[in-house]
């Protein structure tokens, strides 16, 4: 048994999967789907076990807003935090990704040590929010 915590890393890019396994591979055992179709038949597996989702807006066949809308069709956002990442700039994008059910966003290319303290933080007040319910 592992005590390493579970994310799902939903990217198309495959350098951008590989990016995350550097900065995260420590400490998580990390799943990869390159879209949001692999990402919600991971989540209907593991969604209990998983402690956070990672996930692509600009994705082929289905996006990050798709998949957020489906994640929230199958009662998945209350039980694991998403991160959005993007490379659009601009604040309408990151505005979207909140109000679709993204716990925060994060640009690409990522500053590595922020990269990882936000996801913490999220996981963190996560947990906190869980905890108080």
């Amino acid at each position: 048994m592992s005590d390493k915590m579970k994310m799902l890393v939903v990217d198309d890019m495959e350098i951008n999967r590989s990016i995350v396994k550097e900065n995260f591979g420590a400490d998580f055992e990390i799943l990869e789907a390159e879209n949001g179709i692999e990402a919600i038949s991971v989540l209907q597996n593991s969604v209990d076990t998983m402690d956070v989702v990672l996930l692509d807006i600009v994705m082929p066949q289905m996006d990050g807003f798709a998949t957020l809308t489906e994640m929230r069709r199958q009662g998945f956002l209350g039980k694991v935090p998403v991160v959005a990442m993007t490379a659009d700039e601009g604040a309408i994008n990151d505005l979207n990704a909140i109000d679709f059910g993204a716990d925060d966003v994060i640009a690409k290319p990522f500053v590595n040590v922020l990269f990882k303290r936000r996801v913490m933080n999220v996981i963190d007040a996560f947990r906190y929010r869980k905890l108080k319910i």
